[in-house]
């Protein structure tokens, strides 16, 4: 029986951080506690049911047809979301959904933090909606709704002064994730705690330190993109109106000896004007290239830093509760969705890499082989040589990324493993990390399940 919407509202909590695996039909497979409580839905219920059994009615065809345009075509996807408890109260949720290497999907989702940004994506919506209403009235299909509600949504986006949608997720993800650390959302630790869970723990931690410490840069690197690409359309704007044309110089040459002899140089300014113009031209186009560049590597931090969190939290969830007492074995591990989680976080460094190798070859360095750290601008930093936090073993390597730009990928060791004197430096991925080889219990790595995006 459907849930019918009360008016009543429930708020996410700053710390609650909440994931869900799906398949790829948007099935559910595994839910955390916090998403359980958050639904008010049973386990029971919400496994193996369809993700939209949680979808608020005021959220458009439009905005699921978006995300699972991206999706399938193995991208990320951020969003803001209503969603329906099974009590009929609403709760707002800021989501990523990420495409894991089998087909599956993980969806992370915290407490919107910038209401800003969740008061424009609610009021986009509500436009979609309205689309979406009107075209079922006049005999469409929902399908066809959906994508009337897509393409209104990507239309008030540009007229927000953005790109596209990518460049609105690629602004809200950092956003969401700086935002709820300045709040004070904490980071839980289990000092003492000891196995497999113990030090994939404290992987978790000091990799999210060394994210930390890149995120910054890539701040600083945004601002000056932004600024660089403005200044270029003020001058390309200024040059505008200057502009010569031949026909306008031809006329002049009419009008008598002593303006004849200036058109000559009128006419070599002309020349000019055409080669400056095509430089400034260039220019523009560059500098936008580099924007998005940035763009896509902050969002890519972010995520990181978020499915790291997510993983904590649900590692510490697992250390404290009654079902997972003192030491895990690799087969109880295996059973559960840690192995989603870290083979996101995996995934999500490798990709991170790759980016950042595309990055600098676009120019986001001063050349291609160049990244903070000893050998880079930045002497202060080094950079994540691997991270590591599921056995090495024979297996495809991160279908996202080239292996070559993987840290620690090596024929045989696809899982991000570099043996002793192996660890190697990636270029970018990571300024601010440092190397380190973790020991740890072997950890199987295990089958995926996909999340939805409400």
């Amino acid at each position: 029986m459907p849930v019918c919407p009360t008016g009543a509202v429930h708020e996410v909590g700053l710390d609650d951080l909440f994931f869900s695996t799906t398949d790829a039909k948007g099935v559910i497979t595994s839910a955390n506690e916090v998403f359980v409580r958050l639904s008010r839905f049973s386990q029971e219920v919400l496994l193996h049911a369809p993700h939209n059994i949680i979808r608020h009615p005021a959220m458009p065809g439009g905005a699921f047809r978006a995300m699972w345009d991206t999706i399938t075509s193995g991208q990320v996807f951020a969003c803001y979301v209503r969603n329906l408890a099974a009590d009929g109260s609403e709760y707002n949720v800021f989501a990523t959904i990420t495409p894991l290497r089998d087909g599956s999907y993980l969806s992370v989702r915290t407490r919107p933090v910038c209401e800003e940004l969740l008061s424009t994506a609610l009021s986009v919506y509500g436009g979609a909606r309205k689309v979406e209403d009107r075209a079922l009235t006049q005999g469409s299909t929902r399908r066809e709704a959906a994508q009337l509600g897509a393409a209104h949504i990507v239309r008030t986006v540009k007229g927000l002064g953005l790109e596209d949608y990518e460049a609105f997720q690629n602004t809200a993800l950092p956003a969401e994730v700086a935002r709820r650390e300045e709040l004070g959302a904490t980071w839980p630790e289990r000092p003492f705690a000891s196995g497999p869970l113990g030090t994939m723990l404290r992987t978790v931690t000091d990799l999210n330190e060394d994210l930390g410490a890149w995120t910054k840069r890539q701040d600083e690197l945004a601002d000056l993109a932004g600024s660089l690409r403005a200044a270029s359309h003020r001058l390309s704007h200024a040059l505008a109106p200057a502009r010569l044309t031949n026909e306008s110089v031809s006329l002049l040459a009419h009008e008598g000896p002593q303006v004849s002899r200036l058109t000559e140089l009128l006419r070599l300014w002309l020349q000019m004007q055409g080669i400056v113009s095509q430089q400034v031209d260039r220019l523009v186009r560059d500098l936008a290239l580099m924007e998005r560049s940035v763009g896509r590597m902050r969002l890519r931090i972010a995520l990181a830093r978020l499915h790291a969190a997510v993983t904590d939290s649900f590692i510490v969830e697992r250390i404290d509760s009654q079902d997972a007492p003192g030491v895990h074995s690799a087969a109880e591990l295996s059973h559960g969705a840690i192995g989603q989680l870290t083979q996101a976080l995996e995934d999500g460094i490798a990709e991170l890499a790759r980016h950042s190798t595309q990055h600098a070859a676009s120019g986001g360095a001063d050349h291609p082989g160049d990244c903070p750290g000893p050998a880079g601008p930045d002497h202060s930093s080094s950079a994540v040589a691997h991270v590591e936090l599921q056995p090495c073993g024979p297996g495809p390597a991160p279908a996202a990324a080239d292996p070559a730009a993987v840290p620690g990928h090596h024929a045989g060791h696809p899982q991000l493993c570099p043996g002793p004197g192996r660890a190697q430096r990636a270029c970018g991925a990571v300024p601010g990390a440092r190397r380190r080889r973790v020991d740890r219990d072997p950890v199987p790595a295990r089958g995926r399940g996909r999340p939805g995006p409400h």
